[in-house]
């Protein structure tokens, strides 16, 4: 329950449900191998009441596509290549950009 609690939480700050290889990024793995395994009609942790509880979310428990994976680091290089930009033109300082939301978000990482 912590960890769907946890994965509830990424997605209300984050707006999707897809985790990086982090604590709640291995569960969200076991979830899908459980789920996998459940079709198949093998021994799982998974039950139909989980899994309705992780597509409420929004959770896809056949995982996220490579293109959405591939889009999502696409979006944060375009994004360091404007902050890099800004801070060498004297936009913005470096003190800024480290204060800000993505430099937070990176840590976490």
């Amino acid at each position: 329950l912590q960890k769907y609690e946890s994965l509830r939480d990424h997605r209300d700050r984050h707006g999707h449900t897809r985790c990086l290889p982090t604590a709640l990024g291995q569960w969200a793995d076991q979830q899908r191998r459980d789920y996998v395994r459940c079709l198949a009609g093998k021994e799982s942790a998974m039950t139909e009441e989980k899994a309705n509880l992780l597509v409420l979310l929004g959770f896809d428990l056949n995982g996220p596509s490579e293109t959405e994976y591939v889009q999502e680091w696409k979006n944060r290089v375009d994004q360091l290549i404007i902050r890099r930009t800004e801070i060498e033109r004297g936009i913005t300082s470096p003190e800024v950009y480290m204060d800000s939301k993505m430099w937070k978000e990176r840590e976490k990482w």
